[in-house]
């Protein structure tokens, strides 16, 4: 099951944005074998943009990248997401 989590998380991560977090939570311990049993948890977070959506980024990010204006249209989401800016149409 766990080889299982890895292996979608890492094929989706291939196509698409998005954030994940791990944890790991000892279960239970045997002192005598030395054997742990740990329960695995996986947090997959999706970017919710498509494209052809209109996005308003904050101010300073509007101005990090290149000074665009803080509308944009959504070109390509794949494993970045890819602007154009609403008013010149100009890609970043």
């Amino acid at each position: 099951m766990f080889v299982d989590a890895v292996r979608t998380k890492n094929l989706h991560n291939h196509c698409m944005v998005f954030r994940t977090n791990t944890a790991k939570e000892l279960v239970s311990h045997d002192p005598r074998s030395n054997v742990f049993n740990y329960k695995h948890v996986f947090s997959v977070e999706i970017v919710p943009v498509c494209k052809d959506d209109v996005v308003c980024l904050p101010a300073a990010l509007a101005r990090q990248l290149s000074n665009m204006s803080q509308i944009c249209v959504v070109l390509r989401v794949t494993q970045v997401v890819q602007l154009i800016d609403a008013n010149t149409c100009h890609g970043e």
